[in-house]
This record gives C-alpha cells, structure tokens and sequence, in this order.
C-alpha cells in the first residue's frame, strides 16, 4: 500500500458514484462498455486489441446494417435452487407484536407527512410482487396514517388506448406527485421488464429499451428531490417489507 492508494481510498465512494454515473449514462446496447483487467499492461492491451478486431469483423461480415440488441443470456442455477426456491414463506410475526409494530411505524409515519419540512418534498411508494402477495393491504395501512388529501394510490393495471399512444413512462410521470404530497403506484414500471416481457405483450427491442428507461427516470427523481426514497415490496398478506433503494 502507498500513500496514493490510502488517498484514493478516502475519494472511493465519490469515485464509484462518478463512475457508475458515467458507465450508466454511455452504456448502450449497440456501444456497450467491457470490463478489461489493467493490472498486467500488456494483457490490457491485447484484450482491448482484440475486442476491436472482432467488432469490425462482426460489423464488416453483417448484412444488416441496422443491428437489434440482443437479449442477455438467462442466469440458469446448476443447482436448481435461487432466491425464490430458498426463500421461508413460514417466516411471521405473531399478532399482538405485529400490531404493536404496526402502530408504532404508522405514528412515526404520520409525524413525518405532518412534518414542515415535508412540503418541500415529495414522496413516491411503489408496490411491486406477485398476485395475493399483500400489496393491497400494506398499501391500506400506509393510507391509515396519512390525510386522506395527502395521497393518492395510482392502480396499474392493462395500458387504455390513451396510454398505448403514450411513450411507456407517461402513464408514470402523469401521477408524480407535488410537494407535500404522496403518490402510492400499486403496480410499478417495473411491469415493463417483468409481466409484460414474459407474456410477450410488448417486443424484445421494447423492454430491452425499457432498462434504461427506468434507469433514466429513476434517477431523474433521486435528483429532483434530494434525498432518495424508498422503494417498497410487499411480500406476504398486511406485510411490507423494504427491499431497496429507489427514487
């Protein structure tokens, strides 16, 4: 370790959000970045060399002069297990400490709407799991706890024909809420990638797109509003859990 690797060190943080700033903003389907190892100058070099060479050869051999994206391989568990498989559906709280848990956080909840200083923010829930997964019901608990004037529950269901001639996010960014209020979408943008992708209601090139789509306006929200939100899930019945961080 040298006195140049502790000062980087003390910037790392600022330098990955840079960076992953960076990457994320000029990384594109038809331009993508590659991870090359620069440890060793002459293997960084090589690689790079090599990863232009295959390019302008793929380029020069195609007919097809206006390349669609393709859809990154699907991550198979050799194992057959994952998240979902290992996850403990038994797992809850019994209901004399949920209920004193739920009136606890439902009180600090309204104390914070109620907050002054929250009429200079805006605040976005966005629900999102499987069907009967309790969305419904945390979505009513968080409503119990605010001024009815003060929110507002957006239900996503099929696109009208109004939304269909709208770009994808439209029917997003038409709900966004003003300051000192709170938007709650039952159903997210994440639909995009997720049911629609699997029953094939919109094409590969659409919700390829859409990735970066939601990256955009998602970021577009961290940084009109300051601080960063959250995103919930719920994940069993009267139950939300947080899961992460969002705009």
């Amino acid at each position: 370790m040298t006195k140049w690797n502790w000062d980087r060190l003390k910037t790392y943080d600022q330098l990955q959000e840079v960076a992953g700033h960076f990457l994320r903003m000029t990384n594109t389907p038809w331009a993508p970045w590659v991870v090359v190892e620069g440890t060793d100058d002459r293997y960084r070099s090589l690689t790079v060399g090599k990863i232009l060479l295959e390019a302008m050869q793929k380029k020069l051999a195609s007919t097809d002069k206006q390349e669609s994206p393709v859809a990154p391989m699907v991550r198979v568990d050799t194992d057959g297990r994952n998240v979902l498989s290992e996850l403990n559906l038994k797992l809850k709280l019994a209901d004399k400490p949920y209920e004193s848990e739920l009136a606890k956080w439902q009180g600090r909840l309204s104390e914070l709407a109620r907050d002054p200083r929250f009429k200079a923010r805006s605040l976005v829930c966005a629900f999102e799991g499987a069907d009967a997964a309790g969305k419904g019901g945390a979505i009513r608990r968080i409503g119990a706890a605010l001024d009815a004037r003060q929110y507002q529950v957006i239900p996503v269901a099929a696109p009208t024909e109004e939304e269909r001639a709208q770009p994808y996010l439209w029917r997003f960014w038409r709900h966004l809420p003003r300051h000192g209020h709170v938007a709650i979408f039952d159903r997210t943008w994440y639909g995009r990638v997720l049911v629609e992708r699997v029953e094939g209601f919109c094409a590969e090139n659409d919700w390829l797109r859409a990735y970066t789509e939601i990256n955009d306006f998602e970021h577009e929200l961290a940084d009109s509003g300051g601080d960063r939100g959250q995103i919930l899930a719920a994940d069993q019945p009267g139950r939300a859990t947080q899961t992460l961080q969002g705009a």
